[in-house]
């Protein structure tokens, strides 16, 4: 056994299932439409780990539900990862690293595309996953027009809210390997 996986059958991993449902009641309960935006959006330097931890939830969440496995994720900042993935089934580790197209009003002049590009700088990551959050409701994404030349990572997601009162979600992938496109419903209680 690896130092790596080692140190990694050590974490605690979260159920995505149980955070996301334990969110989505933060959000009926509490006035986010008061607050802040980067309060209420977990942008603030203290509130942004949890911001992505809930992306890493979304995205476990919904790989759980394409692929029909179980898999919890736990924070582990290493190397070129954030989050360790545990695949249930087939007791195995997947490290990710989480990445966002954040909102137009955050940034209007950016796109998938530079986003993607951005991963070019990972040059020994051949077991890394990532997972782009698409934080803006795309009409249309053509993913065989994303330029994936000189990716040197095992594999590339993207995922996003399919419908504006995110109920309904989307997850793109891997773009690396022949992707296919799932569809998933966020959990309720």
């Amino acid at each position: 056994m690896s130092i790596k996986i080692r140190a990694w059958s050590k974490l605690k991993y979260l159920d995505p299932k149980e955070i996301l449902i334990r969110l989505r009641d933060v959000e009926k309960n509490y006035p986010l439409e008061e607050m802040p935006y980067k309060v209420a959006t977990l942008r603030t330097k203290p509130l942004q780990a949890r911001g992505e931890s809930r992306q890493c939830a979304l995205f476990c969440y919904g790989m759980s539900q394409a692929l029909g496995v179980t898999l919890g994720y736990a924070e582990s900042e290493e190397a070129d990862y954030d989050f360790i993935a545990y695949c249930v089934e087939e007791e195995s580790f997947i490290p990710l690293q989480m990445k966002e197209l954040v909102p137009e009003k955050l940034n209007k002049d950016t796109d998938i595309q530079k986003e993607i590009n951005k991963l070019k700088k990972y040059v020994d990551s051949e077991d890394l996953c990532v997972a782009l959050y698409i934080n803006r409701l795309e009409k249309s994404l053509d993913v065989s027009r994303i330029d994936i030349v000189g990716l040197n990572i095992s594999e590339l997601w993207l995922f996003g809210a399919a419908s504006p009162d995110q109920s309904k979600w989307k997850i793109i992938g891997n773009l690396l390997d022949s992707p296919n496109t799932y569809e998933f419903t966020y959990p309720n209680a």
